[in-house]
């Protein structure tokens, strides 16, 4: 463990080491989220058995995007070398899938502050209690949804750009949507038949098979889309941001000569 630590400190740049921790972090607000709202999950919900409320922040596709970032960091640390530069186009077209995903199809504005309160005032008891059977109802925060749903993006945009231009080769388009259907066939169904909670509300019980069939494909088609967009426009955005950064720096570095 030491050894492992040493090379994180000594190994990984700071660029790297800021975006782990920032994918730990966020992470984190995933069980904080859940600590403020454990009274629901304890005692008023009945969407899944209770010892199963702790694990459910690993379940979630966003969280298997974070986790395959951290992956491909930290696996020089682990193995003496590095992933091939593939994982990171992976890694971009999980990552840029899941940003598209939540901020097209599951953001809604009616799941926070004021809004979600007005909303619950609106339900009678009846109905309350009808979706504590089938559905989670508790407050969502902007921030921490924001923070799942962006910035490790935008962060690892560079380490992809870093990958070389391999990354984005379009022999492996495949392998984002893959990791797409491997997550829902090896970890969202193993979680789904063995505590019955469906994670997403367009995979619940009250869905048809047809409505269910579009989430698959939407899973598929995001993660391609993330994909092109990283063959497309990583190195131009990266490259751009240098620019930026650098007649900053430079105009910084004038005036501070001047003064």
């Amino acid at each position: 463990m030491m050894t492992f630590a040493n090379k994180f400190v000594t190994e990984l740049s700071p660029y790297e080491q800021f975006f782990v921790a920032l994918a730990l972090f966020s992470r984190s607000l995933a069980w904080y989220q859940m600590w403020l709202n454990w009274p629901y999950f304890s005692k008023q919900q009945k969407v899944f058995p209770v010892h199963l409320a702790m694990p459910r922040p690993l379940v979630f596709f966003t969280c298997s995007g974070h986790y395959l970032s951290i992956i491909y960091v930290v696996w020089p640390l682990l193995f003496n070398q590095a992933l091939p530069a593939s994982f990171a186009g992976l890694v971009f077209g999980v990552l840029c899938g899941v940003t598209i995903g939540f901020w097209v199809f599951v953001y809604e504005a009616a799941d926070y502050g004021e809004l979600y309160e007005k909303a619950q005032r609106k339900k009678t008891k009846k109905q309350r209690a009808a979706d504590d059977q089938i559905k989670l109802s508790y407050p969502s925060s902007f921030f921490i949804d924001t923070i799942n749903h962006l910035p490790l993006l935008v962060l690892f945009s560079k380490i992809a750009y870093d990958a070389g231009p391999d990354a984005f080769a379009w022999g492996s388009i495949w392998l984002a949507p893959a990791w797409g259907i491997t997550w829902l066939v090896g970890i969202f169904m193993p979680w789904r038949m063995i505590g019955g909670d469906a994670l997403y509300a367009d995979l619940r019980d009250d869905k048809s098979f047809g409505h269910k069939a579009t989430v698959v494909i939407k899973l598929i088609v995001i993660t391609l889309v993330g994909y092109i967009l990283g063959h497309y426009l990583n190195a131009p955005f990266v490259e751009g941001v240098q620019r930026v950064a650098g007649v900053v720096g430079g105009a910084v570095g004038l005036l501070g000569g001047e003064l």
